[in-house]
């Protein structure tokens, strides 16, 4: 999971990305239902390509699936077991995810 990642696709709309070997899944926090409401997901099979560019401190994840291109954007890294991985090494998972061909 990504934390702290902005979605550009109707307007900048902050949530967390969760991204896994099969989804990569973006999904807003409701403080009324305390739960994540989607937002945004797409299998990996329908990625088409994936980019990952710097924008100052961040990085911009561009992708597209089928005829639509979304872009979010991440500043941090993440703590995952206790162990940090900064924004340049989950760039480079993402990538090796899904490589822009």
């Amino acid at each position: 999971m990504l934390g702290s990642v902005d979605s550009f696709h109707a307007s900048s709309t902050p949530g967390r990305l969760f991204v896994s070997p099969e989804r990569l899944t973006f999904a807003v926090f409701d403080d009324a239902t305390n739960s994540f409401l989607l937002a945004y997901e797409v299998a990996r099979s329908d990625v088409r390509w994936l980019t990952i560019k710097d924008h100052g401190l961040a990085r911009i994840i561009r992708l597209q699936s089928g005829a639509s291109v979304n872009s979010f954007l991440f500043g941090d890294g993440e703590t995952i077991d206790g162990k940090f991985f900064g924004k340049d090494e989950v760039a480079k998972y993402l990538l090796s995810l899904y490589p822009y061909e």
